[in-house]
């Protein structure tokens, strides 16, 4: 995924995750991540590893 695809990902996530009623864990779950690295993906307070589960043509929502 490029940067600008993945800011703007990063930007709208909370917004999406919100609509759906997903928490920040039902989607870590989903994703095989954490609770806190979707809260930080939401918080831009991620590190680029964090990413890579998003990134990944593998993890299906």
């Amino acid at each position: 995924m490029h940067e600008k695809e993945l800011r703007i990902m990063k930007n709208n996530l909370i917004i999406f995750r919100n609509a759906l009623g997903w928490s920040a864990e039902y989607l870590g779950n989903k994703l095989g991540m954490s609770k806190q690295a979707i809260s930080n993906l939401e918080n831009n307070a991620s590190q680029k590893n964090e990413h890579c589960s998003v990134c990944s043509p593998a993890s299906h929502i």
